[in-house]
């Protein structure tokens, strides 16, 4: 894993101007990160998903990658999802021929 150092002295020059294109960053609303009728696990799932998302209406990481992204069991990511969608928070299709689920989150204000 990359120290802070490391990470921000490749995306800045030495007079603190940003190289690049700008990334590495996923902007998550306020209100959601504030929300108190969420878990844990599913802000982190759902900050996971949204990482994944980046200008796409759909994502498919798998769940071995939201649970290590997510800093959580498998088990607990299976639950934040299905809880998710009891919230109609999180839209998850299983495509013929995929091995990943595929992901989209519903609301605008994200």
């Amino acid at each position: 894993m990359k120290s802070v150092n490391e990470v921000i002295t490749k995306k800045f020059d030495k007079s603190g101007k940003l190289r690049g294109k700008l990334s590495g960053f996923t902007m998550i609303a306020n209100w959601f990160i504030e929300q108190p009728g969420f878990s844990i696990y599913e802000k982190m799932v759902v900050i996971v998903i949204k990482k994944h998302l980046m200008y796409k209406i759909k994502a498919w990481p798998s769940l071995k990658k939201i649970s290590s992204q997510a800093g959580c069991s498998i088990s607990s990511v299976k639950k934040a999802i299905r809880k998710l969608e009891q919230k109609q928070i999180l839209v998850r299709e299983r495509p013929i021929g995929r091995k990943s689920n595929v992901y989209q989150i519903k609301l605008e204000r994200f």
